[in-house]
């Protein structure tokens, strides 16, 4: 459950960002007054950091109440 959830928050992560800088870029090409977006190193970290937090936050909460259950009760 975490790796998945690990592998889902990165992928989720990097797609989120270039949509992101892809659509500012894009709104920055027909704002007048030539003003453009400036996506930095910076930016890419806090916004995959955050991103990466959160998932495996949420990946960890399911998967250590799974760990607690026993497993035959699971599986009747």
């Amino acid at each position: 459950m975490l790796l998945e959830s690990i592998i889902l928050t990165v992928s989720g992560g990097i797609i989120g960002f270039l949509i992101g800088w892809g659509l500012s870029s894009l709104i920055s090409f027909f704002i007048p007054y030539h003003i453009h977006a400036i996506v930095t190193f910076g930016n890419f970290l806090l916004a995959f950091g955050v991103s990466s937090t959160v998932g495996i936050i949420f990946g960890l909460l399911p998967a250590t109440q799974a760990s607690k259950r026993n497993l035959i009760d699971i599986l009747r």
